[in-house]
């Protein structure tokens, strides 16, 4: 059924519906509504006029022998028609070409100058397979949001739900409105995985878009992108050459090529210089200016900064650059060790304990190292026995504990002269260990310490001291590097020529007049003399336009690994009080330790004649007048 229109008198559209049928009654002899030609019809109508041709039926059509009403598919333009057998009400509507007075004459519903035109994708109707006005369908523009559809190719959005086209979302499983890819990709949409369609990076999970594809994440492709932490580096996995270099952004010490990430303090979240230096009290905390808990850092520098020894070269890193720590070694950065240690163990599965010694032995061993130190690394906090102890004498004797808190604590090895690390209640203003432990854990030691006068933040700052030589290399060597040897200080010193006097440093005097530093003071603890590494201003050594270094000529004295026993210093001070680097014993252990320069505090008089050189050079010596800087190698 096809509704039609017709102009009536007074220009009114009248609509009418007719039936497009195939007439029955229309069988040979037999004309509509059952009229025989020449005799009456059942109902008894008049008898259809005979005919032959329709020139005999006037305006009617001569049908099988009777002149019948015209009716379409008589090959005749009559009746309400526009052209022969087509437009009007009752026939069929015409195709392109034919003649027509109104659009529903025409299939195309488009009349134009009295001839129906083709349906076009703009001509303002619906017509064709369009679904809506000029829109959907084979040929035309797909439909806007709200117009009718069939399928979902008729809509621009691509989704047809009840024959309307349905708004673009970002779950309807499509690529539709501004999305790239399916429910992805541009504005406000998220980002698209690798393989799905884009038009910037901004589409695309990697943030690189190629050929209009989303690329997977590659070490080389210029942004941050897949599990990196910064630009083409760091993450979960990533190889050795591209772990993020220093202040570049990490979530873990796995992420830098350091092996350190900054966990609090001015840098967080960024690779450190070293990995001992992630923590702000003893890893941001050298340099001028005190740093009471809780006090702004102010203008206080990495503690593992390292600086070039100009002209000095190591013949066991031929072709390296040779870099020596402008500050000593502090108890934080021990106390960072120790932890990343503990951290390493607990994952392997051994348990949460500092166990060094399996670190160590794991290997690769470090430059210069004897496997005969091995036995003074602590496996444990208390646990750990060295019996008998190798080098006895006035007093020491048998089984040494190596467990931690032994090591950093009272247990002494070999024999020094005033050692100091040991804090009976009653004698703790002689006691200088900076290794911070709890009173529990020095409450419940063999021979019960004290509590500290100091909280750990300060003493974690102040520089290492009552550490064995042996532990102390182990820390440079995890540390990246490895502990000073004598001939890198005597370099950098100007074989001592460069170091400041004394008495520039803190008032101190050459005779150890104790007129020089304490901190925070009034603590009744014995490490107020020991300085976090840089607070004295004049105690800073340059070698030319390099440097400074800071320290080599106050605060503790360092331990530095032995080359040759040949090392001597001329000179003044450091000849007088016998403080040569290595010890004088003969045999190979003569080349193993030796400690530099003056120490102890700025104002003690232990800073000379007291260390008992032949002593210095075991691995299992320690002193709270003897700490230590580390050097470092680069291309």
């Amino acid at each position: 059924m096809r509704l039609r229109s017709n102009l009536v008198a007074g220009g009114f559209l009248v609509a009418a519906f007719a039936a497009c049928t195939y007439d029955s009654s229309l069988q040979f002899g037999v004309g509509p509504d059952g009229i025989v030609p020449g005799g009456s019809s059942s109902g008894g109508r008049p008898e259809a006029k005979p005919c032959t041709t329709n020139a005999e039926c006037g305006a009617d059509v001569c049908i099988q022998g009777g002149c019948f009403p015209s009716t379409a598919g008589d090959g005749k333009v009559n009746g309400t028609e526009s052209d022969v057998d087509c437009g009007g009400t009752a026939a069929p509507p015409c195709a392109e070409g034919k003649r027509c007075r109104a659009p529903l004459d025409c299939a195309s519903d488009i009349c134009r100058d009295g001839t129906c035109q083709p349906p076009r994708p703009d001509d303002g109707v619906k017509n064709a397979d369009e679904t809506g006005i000029d829109c959907g369908g084979s040929v035309a523009p797909r439909c806007a949001d709200g117009l009718g559809c069939a399928a979902d190719t008729d809509c621009a959005s691509a989704v047809c739900k009840q024959t309307v086209c349905r708004a673009a979302t970002l779950t309807d499983g499509v690529k539709n409105g501004t999305e790239t890819g399916i429910d992805c990709g541009g504005p406000g949409a998220p980002a698209c995985v690798d393989g799905l369609g884009c038009l910037t990076g901004a589409d695309c999970t990697s943030l690189v878009c190629a050929a209009e594809v989303c690329q997977t994440p590659t070490y080389t492709d210029g942004v941050r992108n897949g599990v990196e932490t910064d630009t083409d580096c760091g993450g979960a996995g990533a190889p050795a050459d591209k772990r993020c270099t220093v202040g570049k952004l990490c979530l873990a010490g796995g992420d830098c090529s350091s092996d350190g990430c900054v966990a609090d303090g001015p840098a967080v979240g960024t690779c450190a210089r070293a990995p001992s230096c992630t923590r702000t009290h003893g890893g941001f905390t050298c340099g001028l200016g005190e740093n009471a808990e809780g006090a702004p850092l102010g203008t206080h520098e990495d503690c593992c900064t390292s600086l070039e020894v100009p002209g000095y070269s190591e013949p066991d890193h031929a072709g390296k650059r040779v870099l020596l720590d402008k500050f000593e070694v502090t108890a934080g950065r021990v106390r960072e060790f120790l932890t990343r240690i503990t951290s390493r163990s607990d994952a392997l599965g051994q348990g949460a304990k500092p166990d060094v010694k399996s670190w160590l032995e794991a290997g690769p061993a470090p430059v210069r190292w004897q496997p005969s130190w091995n036995q003074f690394l602590p496996s444990d906090d208390v646990g750990g026995f060295v019996d008998p102890l190798p080098h006895p004498g006035n007093g020491i004797s048998g089984a040494g504990p190596m467990g931690v808190n032994y090591a950093l604590s009272y247990a002494i090895y070999v024999y020094a002269h005033g050692d100091n690390c040991v804090r009976p209640a009653g004698q703790t203003s002689f006691s200088s260990p900076t290794y911070w432990m709890t009173p529990q854990v020095l409450g419940g030691l063999a021979y019960p310490q004290a509590a500290r006068g100091i909280s750990q933040a300060l003493l974690d700052q102040k520089s290492i001291n009552c550490i064995p030589n042996a532990l102390l290399a182990a820390f440079c060597a995890w540390d990246g590097g490895q502990l000073a040897t004598a001939e890198v200080l005597q370099a950098a010193s100007s074989n001592g020529a460069g170091l400041p006097p004394l008495s520039a440093a803190f008032g101190s005097s050459d005779g150890g007049t104790p007129t020089g530093y304490t901190y925070p003071g009034g603590s009744g603890d014995g490490a107020d003399r020991i300085a976090a590494p840089g607070r004295a201003a004049n105690d800073k050594t340059m070698l030319g336009a390099a440097g400074p270094w800071h320290d080599l000529r106050g605060n503790v004295l360092e331990a530095a690994i032995c080359k040759s026993n040949a090392i001597s210093i001329s000179g003044g001070d450091i000849i007088d009080r016998g403080r040569a680097f290595c010890g004088s014993a003969a045999g190979p252990e003569a080349n193993w330790f030796g400690l530099a320069f003056e120490g102890y505090g700025y104002s003690s008089s232990r800073a000379g004649g007291s260390s008992h050189d032949g002593n210095i050079r075991y691995p299992e010596y320690k002193t709270a007048y003897a700490g230590g800087r580390c050097m470092r190698f680069a291309d």
